[in-house]
């Protein structure tokens, strides 16, 4: 892979908002490896990037249908990708290629313009449970209350946090709409109003599980925070569970249920723990009649796993045709940035990340795509998410000034 600074990649007189370089995944042949594109007269040039070939190889995700790379979750790791081990997997490069073909055209037909398009901001919120602790997780056991105490104990938060974590260890037996992760769910939906941004929120309909809460969505608090995401105008998809990988009877089950709570026959969501196999799951998905998927991409690292930041139709390369089934790549988790488990920064370096990849999908004009969890929504990183929305705003009205 070569990395071509700007002067090698636009044409004379032009500047674009993707940085000092850009990476150039593949070349035509014969190509001498030093310029993206050459003027050969007035109305002709001729591109040496072989751009077509790289936004095959990246959206239809074909590196992760030849490789036997697999996770314990049984996902295709960031660390196995082109972008990661190239480093470019925090650019949206299909679509930085696409501004640079828009300069080439500019140069060959002046005056001419593509069709404007707004920079987008998306929310997402998969609901992993109604409450921060239940029975089935023991007090004792990997996240069970005790467990969280002493944590938060040892780690030295403050008393009315830990007052706070005392009192939802009490709700564990029973829902109470005081459970902090129930609370979480309004204040989402709060925040999403007062920023001004269109916010889905993922329930799940599985059994209870050791990944799996199993609450049920058809109980009066389920239909509570329904009704509450409802009344505000937002939208609501299904968070399949943890066992749905590649179970396209399980998956059909939770749907069902899915809609019986909701009576929605038309919407999308998102695999728990990021769960994906390429083409697999985008078929279950299309087969199933989910309008779209928004799970590509990797727990482990933020980024632009299929090289952009817009919404695509999947193509199949294996059967030569496309999938019935819009993706919206997802581009930054919460957990990503905060677990220690991953890659366990700090609110000030997880705000710094977050808002690098929304201005590289603002210089492109496309949706960056947030994740935040319910169950994220206590101090500190309650206030983190609020600070990150109150950027993302200014973002967006700068975009449209």
């Amino acid at each position: 892979l070569d990395w071509l600074p700007a002067a090698a990649v636009l044409p004379a007189g032009e500047a674009l908002p993707i940085g000092d370089q850009l990476p150039i995944l593949f070349w035509g042949d014969g190509s001498t490896r030093a310029q993206f594109a050459t003027l050969i007269s007035e109305r002709v040039c001729q591109i040496h990037a072989d751009i077509l070939g790289a936004a095959v190889f990246m959206v239809s995700r074909w590196e992760e249908t030849v490789s036997d790379s697999l996770d314990e979750h049984g996902r295709f790791p960031a660390s196995a990708s082109a972008a990661w081990r190239h480093r470019f997997l925090d650019r949206p490069v299909i679509d930085e290629y696409a501004l640079v073909l828009q300069a080439w055209l500019r140069c060959l037909l002046p005056g001419w313009q593509p069709e404007p398009r707004r920079f987008t901001v998306q929310l997402s919120h998969d609901i992993d449970g109604l409450r921060r602790f239940t029975p089935e997780r023991g007090i004792w056991r990997p996240g069970g209350g005790l467990r969280a105490l002493a944590r938060e104990a040892l780690n030295g938060r403050p008393l009315a946090q830990l007052r706070d974590t005392l009192r939802d260890i009490g709700y564990s037996r029973r829902h109470d709409p005081a459970d902090s992760h129930f609370q979480a769910i309004g204040r989402l939906v709060d925040l999403a109003r007062q920023y001004d941004f269109p916010a889905a929120f993922y329930f799940m309909t599985s059994e209870p599980g050791p990944r799996d809460d199993g609450y049920q969505l058809a109980s009066s608090p389920g239909q509570a925070a329904l009704a509450r995401i409802r009344g505000a105008g937002h939208e609501l998809g299904l968070h399949p569970g943890y066992t749905t990988f590649l179970d396209t009877a399980e998956l059909e089950r939770q749907r069902e249920r899915f809609a019986a709570a909701t009576g929605l026959t038309s919407y999308g969501g998102r695999q728990h723990y990021l769960r994906f196999r390429v083409p697999q799951t985008w078929r279950d998905w299309a087969d199933a009649g989910f309008r779209y998927d928004s799970t590509l991409g990797y727990a482990t690292a933020p980024g632009f796993r299929a090289g952009t930041c817009l919404p695509f139709q999947p193509y199949d390369l294996a059967a030569d045709e496309p999938i019935d089934l819009i993706e919206l790549p997802l581009i930054a988790m919460d957990v990503t940035f905060t677990s220690p488990t991953y890659l366990g920064l700090t609110p000030a370096q997880a705000e710094a990340q977050i808002l690098e990849l929304a201005r590289r999908c603002q210089a492109v004009a496309g949706c960056f795509t947030l994740l935040w969890h319910n169950g994220t929504m206590e101090p500190p990183l309650d206030a983190l998410y609020e600070t990150i929305l109150g950027r993302l705003r200014q973002l967006m009205d700068d975009s449209d000034e």
